[in-house]
């Protein structure tokens, strides 16, 4: 009688199962697919906005993302790629620290069938890249000139820049292209580069103070480099006589804005370029789905 019951148990379990009313209890086996992204650095708020917003998608849709931070060393974030590559990952998210030095590495992924989204960058051959996510850079100069150009017809100006990212010569592109075509008395001191940090650029700073008796404006291509130069500018007690520019519109460069210590940045959003790249990740991880699935039919 007992096995009898059991029987007639199971058979009611496995009817129920097909109605749906266990469809919630009962999974199938998924197949988790990993994505790997590296950038140029996680300690600029940027960058973790727009991988906080990936990460937030491709979890939700049962997914790993494995995250690796060079920490704007490229020679170590090739190694990390290659590393990623080797784990298994399917897809390729990047933010190359040099958009040169990272060739070896989108080779290496494109001998392992894997496609490279770019973020807010380009690279040396686009061919090795499947989609390329990134604003308008050298608009967001631009409207940083055009700020300048508002306050004063006249100046003497200092950049700081990132040699590495390509981001970072469009930005400065579009702010001295656009002060040239002004006809203004625009004179530009020294380009120095400090990588887009903070503590390169506070030391670079020091170094412009002691050369230059008088310099008028700070542009600088990030945030993490205008605070560095700001905090150079407060010690050297001159900041209050400064123009200091930036790019990407993170909430602390808003309130220094607010509160008249930092003049002017062009607004990126983070927020969208991860939503965006987020979209695009579904739409490729998708298609590879549908490839693997047409394979085995």
């Amino acid at each position: 009688i007992k096995k009898a019951q059991e029987k007639y148990f199971w058979v009611i379990f496995l009817i129920q199962v097909m109605q749906g009313k266990f469809i919630d209890a009962v999974r199938l086996p998924t197949h988790t697919r990993m994505i790997g992204a590296t950038y140029t650095t996680l300690s600029d708020p940027f960058y973790e906005t727009i991988n906080d917003e990936i990460q937030m998608q491709i979890k939700s849709n049962g997914d790993l993302l494995l995250v690796r931070d060079p920490g704007q060393d490229q020679e170590r974030q090739n190694q990390e790629i290659e590393d990623m590559l080797n784990k298994g990952i399917e897809l390729l998210i990047v933010n190359p620290v040099d958009y040169v030095g990272v060739t070896p590495a989108l080779e290496k992924a494109r001998e392992k069938g894997v496609p490279v989204i770019l973020i807010d960058s380009k690279v040396d051959d686009p061919e090795l890249v499947t989609c390329t996510i990134t604003s308008n850079n050298y608009g967001a100069g631009l409207l940083d000139a055009r700020h300048l150009i508002s306050q004063t017809k006249n100046a003497r100006i200092v950049l700081l820049s990132n040699s590495d990212s390509f981001s970072s010569w469009d930005r400065l592109s579009g702010f001295c292209q656009t002060l040239t075509k002004s006809g203004n008395d625009y004179r530009i001191l020294e380009l120095r580069d400090c990588g887009g940090e903070l503590n390169r650029a506070m030391r670079a700073m020091v170094q412009l103070l002691e050369t230059f008796p008088r310099i008028d404006v700070v542009m600088a291509v990030n945030e993490q480099a205008a605070l560095g130069a700001m905090a150079a500018l407060e010690e050297k007690g001159v900041l209050s006589s400064t123009l200091v520019y930036s790019v990407d519109g993170s909430p602390e460069a808003k309130a220094l804005i607010s509160e008249g210590l930092m003049t002017a940045t062009s607004a990126q959003s983070p927020l969208r370029i991860g939503r965006m790249a987020a979209e695009v990740v579904m739409k490729i991880t998708n298609t590879i789905e549908n490839t693997d699935h047409n394979r085995h039919l």
